[in-house]
């Protein structure tokens, strides 16, 4: 039989061949014979990560520094793991004890390079970067991480040579591929980029970064000829998608258009602007750091990166420099910031303060002057504000669009006011929004779809949950105006149930195949439903109530939800058609009509599916719900297992309150416009 000593290269060679299960086994002979060695017990961590056990593979690693502390090896495993867990702080401790250890350990210092770019130290990130190249210059992902460094800082230069090592060092590395790529594309050579990812994705075909960066790189190359990939085109398509709150196609452009513009051209701004309200703040940064400072609206986009990074302070203060600028339209939008910042913090006062100066300019735009009378009217100045929204009516100028508005507004102001009649007159001509859901059940719903399952006369699946211990999410139901946008949030933040991520709501709709057909979900294996069950609660906690989904379920994806999940709690909200019609005459809604179609349709379907599928079906009447929230709480907290209803019962009457909820009947004041 082969010695521990003999047997560790035979693992070795198993791993990098990816043998992983004869690893493990030949790792656990191994150790039989040397259990308190550190080696072996590091290998076995490795195969261990390799067949998904990072837990354990992360004991191992500890198990192995407990037996020598000093083992760089080990050190670096663990730190990587706790760096991919996301535990920073731990894996620095873990990352620096190695490199004092081994100086010269390339692989270490890469890493404690990435965890200062992960806090925004860029420079030590590069100097870090840097310097495990001088331990090791043939280390390829420290060639493609200061690649990708010094693309953000603008030296493309040296970023095309440093990911050009990197590729020739490891050419089958996707990080460094992708890093190529972004350079090409930065200097304007998108065919060499898209044949870079091409090579690429010959050798690894389902590489996820490979593909999402293939189809990054075709977003930015759509249609449009020759000139398609001009900054004058990429600027006018990245505008597009703005203008159409497509933030994240038009953050995809400006990041590849922010080393071709010139440091001076004010579009420069547009860039920073576009990636930060696309989530992209560093990357916003790094184009306004790079931007001429003495572009006209340089510091407006300063003081909103200022707030955007939570510096509050340092952004009004930006501001205020602006307050006074000659350009009426800069002082303007200075002001109209400042005011929107100090709302987010509650500050009606300090808001209508910043604000009021604007009522002199000659050219004070409608939304502005509809903010000031919505400040006034908070702060108890009626009168003023519905003077201010009367004068507004009165500009000949004032679009259709902008004349819909104010109605709206003013009739809000009196509704609340208790001027019902007069607030009647101007909610009749306050129709400017689109209708609520019509739009999107068409998309997700079609009539096709409908029909089909209108059709259903018996469920024909299973109706008992795979037994794999996962908890069916809570789904709440419910259209504008029913209180669901109150009671999600109460729902949320009693901590009994949690959360999944909003943003995520379209992968898990995907997971569950909606919009979903008969023959769709016919087709399913018992392997599909469990693989779904697992992905589609993938990274939450586990809580006492389980998961509560905040994504809107329509009548046709209850019978996907039945597939999956059967015996799921489906919370129906059940509104009035009177309080429904007010409710979307006062958010200002056009074509109301049409939106009482949609909604009875839907109530239709959902009749005829709740008796036929395997849910758990928890209605709550809208109107009990606004005029009793303690005793409806009381109730659902009773039916979903929830403790304290008394607290989610005053989260909920508050939350109402925060929605614009009046009493229950008070569309009772406007019969004749419902």
């Amino acid at each position: 039989m082969s010695t521990p000593e003999n047997l560790m290269g035979e693992i070795r060679s198993m791993l990098q061949e990816g043998r992983y299960a004869d690893a493990s086994s030949a790792c656990r002979e191994a150790l039989g014979e040397a259990p308190d060695s550190p080696d072996l017990r590091m290998l076995m961590g490795l195969c261990d990560e390799a067949a998904g056990r990072i837990d354990s593979a992360r004991a191992w690693m500890e198990k192995s520094l407990e037996k020598d502390p000093d083992h760089p090896a080990a050190g670096y495993h663990l730190g990587r793991l706790l760096l991919a867990a996301g535990e920073d702080e731990r894996a620095r401790a873990v990352l620096e004890q190695c490199v004092a250890q081994d100086p010269n350990h390339a692989a270490a210092r890469t890493l404690l390079a990435r965890l200062a770019q992960r806090a925004g130290h860029l420079d030590e990130a590069v100097e870090g970067l840097r310097t495990a190249l001088r331990a090791d210059d043939k280390y390829a992902p420290a060639h493609a991480g200061l690649a990708a460094l010094l693309l953000r800082k603008g030296e493309l230069d040296a970023a095309h040579e440093h990911a050009s090592r990197a590729i020739r060092l490891r050419p089958a590395d996707a990080f460094s591929q992708v890093t190529m790529a972004q350079v090409f594309q930065a200097q304007g050579h998108m065919d060499f980029a898209e044949q870079c990812l091409r090579n690429a994705l010959e050798q690894q075909p389902e590489h996820p970064q490979l593909r999402a960066a293939m189809e990054q790189l075709q977003r930015v190359q759509q249609s449009g000829g020759d000139d398609a990939n001009t900054p004058d085109s990429l600027l006018a398509r990245m505008r597009s998608h703005y203008r159409a709150g497509r933030t994240g196609p038009a953050a995809e452009i400006a990041l590849a258009l922010q080393h071709r513009l010139d440091r001076s051209a004010p579009e420069a701004l547009e860039l920073a602007e576009v990636l930060m309200d696309a989530g992209q703040v560093q990357a916003s940064a790094d184009v306004l750091e790079r931007a001429d400072s003495t572009l006209p609206r340089h510091g407006l986009t300063r003081a909103r990166l200022a707030a955007v990074s939570g510096d509050m302070d340092q952004a009004l203060a930006q501001l205020a420099e602006l307050f006074a600028s000659d350009q009426a339209e800069l002082r303007h939008d200075a002001r109209r910031l400042a005011a929107d910042l100090h709302l987010r913090s509650g500050r009606m006062a300090p808001a209508l303060e910043v604000l009021t100066p604007l009522l002199d300019e000659s050219t004070l735009p409608p939304s502005t002057m509809r903010m000031i009378a919505q400040l006034e009217h908070a702060g108890g100045e009626t009168a003023t504000a519905r003077k201010l929204l009367e004068s507004l009516l009165e500009r000949e100028e004032l679009s259709d669009g902008e004349r819909a508005v104010t109605h709206n507004l003013l009739g809000r102001v009196l509704d609340e006011s208790g001027a019902y009649a007069a607030a009647a007159r101007h909610l009749v001509q306050g129709g400017w929004r689109e209708p609520f859901m019509v739009g999107e059940l068409d998309q997700v719903s079609p009539a096709e779809l409908r029909a089909a399952w209108a059709g259903l006369e018996a469920w024909p699946h299973n109706d008992q949950p795979v037994d794999d211990g996962r908890p069916a999410p809570l789904f709440v139901a419910g259209w504008p105006g029913s209180g669901r946008e109150a009671l999600l949030p109460a729902l949320a933040g009693l901590g009994a149930l949690q959360v999944l991520v909003p943003a995520e709501l379209m992968r898990r709709r995907e997971l569950l195949g909606l919009p979903a057909a008969p023959e769709r979900l016919a087709s399913l294996s018992e392997s599909d439903i469990r693989r779904v069950r697992k992905r589609y609660v993938l990274g939450a906690a586990e809580a006492p109530a389980g998961p509560l989904e905040t994504g809107l379920p329509e009548a046709t994806a209850l019978p996907a939800i039945a597939r999956f999940f059967p015996g799921a709690r489906i919370l129906w909200l059940k509104a009035s058609a009177p309080a429904l019609r007010l409710h979307w005459r006062l958010a200002g809604c056009r074509d109301i009509e049409r939106m009482v179609e949609v909604w009875q349709a839907e109530e239709k379907l959902y009749q005829h599916l709740k008796p036929r599928l395997p849910l758990t079906f928890i209605e709550l009447e809208t109107d009990r719900l606004i005029a009793e929230p303690e005793a409806a709480a009381g109730e659902l907290a009773e039916a979903l297992g929830l403790e304290d209803p008394g607290s989610l019962g005053t989260a909920l009457a508050q939350a109402l309150g925060q929605a614009g909820y009046r009493e229950a009947d008070h569309w009772r004041h406007y019969r004749e416009i419902l």
